[in-house]
Order: structure tokens, then sequence, then C-alpha cells
């Protein structure tokens, strides 16, 4: 049973991920860069969050509640309107993100 569970987390995984562009996820990584990082290993001595090793459903939801303002977060304001990050863009780079393995661990 643990074999065919794994197996489709999997498979349920690359079927998101080839859902989405990683070119265009990467390019507009570039942006979230100039806070979070290149890597996505968080900036600026802990006062930006690192997102490397997050999922991608988590990167969503995340992005999501900024849009929707249900959760403020004034620094993310203005990449979050809909003329700035439509969906498709966010699930881009959240995919994008979800990729990025970072090989040390950050405090």
């Amino acid at each position: 049973m643990k074999p065919l569970l794994s197996l489709l987390t999997v498979a349920l995984f690359s079927t998101h991920l080839s859902a989405a562009n990683l070119d265009i996820g990467e390019e507009i990584n570039e942006v979230c860069a100039g806070c979070h990082g290149e890597y996505a290993e968080g900036g600026k001595e802990g006062e930006y969050p690192r997102l490397a090793g997050l999922s991608a459903d988590y990167i969503e939801r995340e992005l999501r509640l900024f849009k929707s303002k249900e959760r403020l977060n004034h620094p993310m304001v203005p990449y979050t309107k809909e003329r700035e990050l439509p969906e498709e863009d966010l699930l881009d780079v959240s995919a994008y993100i979800a990729t990025i393995e970072l090989y040390s661990k950050l405090p």
C-alpha cells in the first residue's frame, strides 16, 4: 500500500509542476529575489522568509491570501495586485520556487 501511495503522491506533484511553466516562473522569481534572495533562501537577516523547500501548494495558498488581503503583509501588497500577479503567473512562480533545493540549512 505504501509504494502505491508514494507513486500517487509523485504523480500528483509531477502533474502539478508540468501544468506550470517553470521558465516563466524563474523570470517572475527575479522580482521575488529582491527580498527573498536569488535562491529563495530568505533575506535581510530573516526579515524576509526563506521560501526554498516549501511546497508549491503552500506558496500558492499564501500568495492567494496576500492577493485577497486575508493575510495582510505590507511589503507584498504591490506585488500581489491582480495586474501584477495574475493566476497563471502565481502558479508558475509557486511551482518554480518549489523546485529550488538548498543544500545547506540556514538558521
